[in-house]
């Protein structure tokens, strides 16, 4: 009966642990996104050698988030001559609910509009407005969508 009593209460705070940690990880990852683009030229990582014509990829922001880059956005380990900037983190943090590392970029407003998550990643991240989203469906206890922290 206890152990009945008590399920409950600890489900609350393990939710609320994974909400708070998904907010942490949110602040982390724009400022590190941040923080990126005032280096180099404004240009957001995601695009390789700093070309915004091309269409931005969350595998390269998150190499160029996690290894030294030069100005074009290029990027090697650390100690190697002309790679001056970074790493701004030392690795992309987990979505808390759904455990994935993984970055989906697009240059499209869609991230800014959506109703539901996108396929199976961690975080979603639109490089034109320099925002990464949670990527996980549902609300928290307060209504707001996960979508929208």
């Amino acid at each position: 009966i206890l152990a009945a009593a008590t399920m409950p209460m600890f489900g609350n705070y393990i939710l609320e642990a994974k909400e708070s940690a998904a907010k942490d990880n949110l602040r982390i990852l724009r400022s590190a996104i941040e923080m990126y683009a005032a280096q180099h030229k404004d240009v957001p990582p995601g695009y390789k050698n700093g070309d915004t014509a091309t269409i931005p990829e969350g595998t390269v922001a998150a190499a160029q988030l996690t290894k030294k880059t030069n100005i074009l956005g290029q990027y090697d380990s650390p100690g190697s001559p002309g790679y001056d900037y970074g790493p701004y983190l030392s690795e992309i943090p987990r979505n808390p609910f759904n455990k994935q590392k993984t970055i989906t970029a697009s240059a499209l407003t869609l991230f800014d509009n959506f109703t539901q998550a996108v396929g199976s990643g961690g975080w979603l991240y639109n490089t034109k407005t320099k925002n990464v989203y949670l990527n996980w469906n549902g609300t928290d206890k307060a209504g707001v969508k996960y979508l929208e922290y």
